[in-house]
């Protein structure tokens, strides 16, 4: 077996993971030290910073997380029809729209990193606006999850 096709499809609940998993992974840092250098700035260091630090940050993160809902929502409404089949092989990467019925080859630069968890691969892809494919291990033969494991590291994405 020298390739592993896998169905993809855009749900709100992919979408928002994907958009909770980046705004963890940076966002967040950025949030909380705005938030401890205005509380600084405006109050010095004591009780009523610390408590002004919270109520910044308290709200940044409010205003975040309503702000991925509302987009998840729009980008779910468009990309709800999007099905697609991906074909992970040696040389390429080929997508399958069904809806469109478009055949689209990729080289493995489409693939930014890897991200390898326990039952999940994330593929955060090399395109803007950020997007973040999931691939679900229990869904994957042992031979499946040995190939694109060992694609992934060959093409040096496993981060």
């Amino acid at each position: 077996m020298n390739e592993v096709s896998k169905p993809f499809r855009y749900t709100y609940s992919t979408i928002f993971t994907a958009k909770m998993r980046n705004f963890l992974k940076k966002s967040i840092w950025i949030y909380f030290a705005a938030s401890a250098i205005i509380s600084c700035l405006l109050w010095g260091v004591n009780a009523g910073a610390c408590l002004l630090f919270l109520g910044i940050f308290g709200v940044l993160i409010l205003i975040s997380l309503t702000a991925m809902t509302l987009s998840t929502f729009f980008i779910y409404q468009r990309k709800k029809l999007d099905d697609m089949v991906i074909s992970f092989r040696e040389p390429d990467i080929e997508i399958l729209w069904e809806n469109k019925n478009i055949r689209e080859t990729k080289n493995w630069d489409w693939i930014q990193k890897v991200k390898e968890r326990e039952n999940v691969y994330y593929l955060d892809l090399a395109v803007w606006p950020k997007n973040t494919l999931m691939i679900d291990k229990s869904r994957l033969s042992i031979e499946e999850d040995e190939l694109l494991h060992r694609l992934f590291k060959e093409h040096q994405k496993v981060g």
